[in-house]
C-alpha cells in the first residue's frame, strides 16, 4: 500500500511538472485595454493635427520611423520637444530628399542604407502610444493625399517595433492584432495575406497606391471567381503606369476596379476583408515591398462598430471620388515605361511612395 502511494505521488508530480512545462512554453498574448482608433483623410480627419498633437503630448520619448519628412510644422514640433529634453530618435530612408531631416536639431538620426526603401511610417510616443499607417510626414501626404492611420496603445507592440522583432500577436482593446515587420517576415507576411484572401467568405475590398504583385493579383481573381464580392480602388497614375499589368489582369477577369480621379494621390495600402478584418500599414502590393523594402503592416481582427463605420465611410467616399472603368492600359513596349516595382515619383508629389 505504501509503495502504491509513493508510485501514485510520483505520477502526479510528473504530470504536474509536465503541465507546468507546457504552460511556460505557451507564451501569453500581450494585452492592452485602450481601443484602437482609425483616422482617414477622406473622412475629414486632419492627419497633420493628429500627428502634431501626438508629438506635443510626448513626455519622455519619441521614436519616429519615416520614409519622407518635409512638413514644416512637424519639424518645428519635433525640435521644440527635443529642446525640452524629450529623447527623440528618427529612423529614415536615404533615397528621399534629406532637407527635412537635416533641419532636425539635437535629435538622433538613424539613416538606413539598404537595397530597397526604408518605407515604414510609424510614430511611437513614450514607448506606449503608436501611430501606424500610410501617411508620410510631408504636407501633401498629411493634408491632401488619401491615407489611413491607426492609433494603437500597447507597450508590448512599442517594444516589438523598437526591437524590430519578427511577427507577434497582441490583444489590444479586446481585439487581436498581428504585426508584420518586412522584409524579416517577407514570406510569412505574403503567405498570410494570400491565405486571408483565399478564405474570404463575403467580401474583399482593397484600396492600394501601387499594385504589381502577381501572386496577390491571382489570389484576388480566385476570390472573385468563387463568388466573393471583390472591389478594388487604385491610384490612377500608378494603375496606368507600373501597375498596368496587374490592373489589366484584374479588369480582364471581371473584377470591379475603380481608379482615382483628381490631382491628389490615393495613397492607401489597406485591405478590408469580410467587413470584419482590416489590414493596413506602409506596404504596397509589390514584389519589392515583400522582399527588399523595410515595410510593415498589421492585421486587426473583429472590428468594432466604430471601426466598421469608419471603413464604410472611407470606402463610400473613396468610390464616389473614383471612376469605375476599363482603364486604357498601354500594352505596347516603350522605352519610357518603368519596370514593374520601380516607382517613378514626379517632384510635385512630395515623395509619396
Amino acid at each position: 500500500m505504501h509503495k502504491r502511494l509513493i508510485k501514485s505521488s510520483r505520477t502526479l508530480f510528473s504530470l504536474a511538472l509536465l503541465g507546468l512545462f507546457f504552460f511556460l512554453q505557451e507564451k501569453p498574448i500581450p494585452s492592452s485595454n485602450e481601443p484602437i482608433q482609425l483616422y482617414a483623410s477622406v473622412c475629414h480627419d486632419n492627419l497633420q493635427k493628429i500627428y502634431l498633437n501626438a508629438i506635443e503630448g510626448a513626455q519622455e520619448s519619441i521614436y519616429l520611423v519615416m520614409y519622407s519628412l518635409s512638413d514644416d510644422k512637424v519639424i518645428k514640433a519635433l525640435n521644440k520637444k527635443a529642446q525640452k529634453g524629450v529623447a527623440i530618435t528618427v529612423v529614415h530612408d536615404t533615397s528621399t530628399p534629406q532637407k527635412g531631416y537635416e533641419r532636425l536639431v539635437s535629435i538622433k538620426r538613424v539613416p538606413i542604407v539598404m537595397s530597397g526603401l526604408m518605407h515604414q511610417k510609424i510614430l511611437v510616443v513614450d514607448n506606449e502610444r503608436i501611430w501606424i499607417g500610410s501617411a508620410n510626414f510631408t504636407t501633401d501626404s498629411l493634408r491632401l493625399h488619401d491615407n489611413l492611420v491607426a492609433r494603437v496603445t500597447s507597450p508590448e507592440l512599442s517594444q516589438n517595433i523598437l526591437a524590430e522583432d519578427p511577427t507577434q500577436k497582441f490583444k489590444i482593446g479586446g481585439q487581436l492584432l498581428e504585426f508584420y515587420n518586412l522584409p524579416k517576415d517577407k514570406k510569412k507576411g505574403l503567405a498570410r495575406l494570400i491565405d486571408l484572401i483565399d478564405h474570404a467568405e463575403h467580401s474583399v475590398r482593397v484600396a492600394m497606391y501601387t499594385w504589381t504583385h502577381p501572386d496577390l493579383t491571382e489570389a484576388v481573381i480566385r476570390a472573385h471567381n468563387r463568388g466573393v464580392t471583390v472591389e478594388i480602388i487604385l491610384d490612377r497614375g500608378q494603375a496606368n503606369g507600373v501597375g498596368r499589368k496587374a490592373t489589366k489582369a484584374l479588369v480582364d477577369a471581371g473584377v470591379a476596379v475603380w481608379l482615382s480621379s483628381g490631382q491628389k494621390l490615393l495613397h492607401h495600402k489597406c485591405f478590408w476583408l469580410d467587413e470584419n478584418i482590416l489590414i493596413n500599414g506602409s506596404t504596397n502590393w509589390t514584389r519589392a515591398a515583400f522582399t527588399k523594402n523595410k515595410d510593415c503592416f498589421f492585421i486587426l481582427h473583429d472590428l468594432t462598430e466604430d471601426q466598421k463605420d469608419k471603413m464604410r465611410t472611407l470606402w463610400k467616399r473613396t468610390r464616389i471620388l473614383s471612376k469605375k472603368e476599363h482603364p486604357r492600359i498601354e500594352t505596347k513596349k516603350s522605352t519610357n515605361v518603368q519596370p514593374l516595382d520601380i516607382v517613378q515619383v514626379p517632384p510635385y508629389l512630395g515623395w509619396a511612395v
